[in-house]
């Protein structure tokens, strides 16, 4: 079956069998910069507003410590000392919300 190529010259058309992949991509990249200008468009990326204050606010964030060293000395003191006291009906209903979460994640 003969394929049919359209715009080479017949010096770069080759039967099947003919040299490899890496000899075609070798060819590939031996084109100057000024025949790969010429073929391909040129692409841009422009950041919106909202993309650029994103950027800035990770920026930010990626700076901030991960874990609270302040409220960590505060509540061990706390515990230390005994006056620290746990609300169990909020832990209960933290980590009834949290399966909640898990549960949903799982159907999706």
């Amino acid at each position: 079956m003969a394929i049919e190529i359209n715009g080479l010259p017949s010096s770069q058309v080759k039967n099947p069998g003919e040299g490899s992949q890496a000899k075609m991509g070798q060819q590939e990249a031996s084109t100057t910069p000024q025949e790969q200008r010429s073929t391909s468009t040129a692409d841009t990326v422009s950041l919106t507003n909202t993309a650029a204050h994103l950027k800035t606010l990770e920026t930010a964030i990626s700076s901030l410590p991960v874990v609270d060293k302040q409220r960590v000395e505060q509540l061990r003191q706390a515990v230390s000392s005994g006056s620290y006291h746990a609300d169990s009906q909020r832990v209960a209903n933290k980590l009834a919300s949290f399966e909640q979460q898990l549960h949903a994640k799982a159907k999706a």
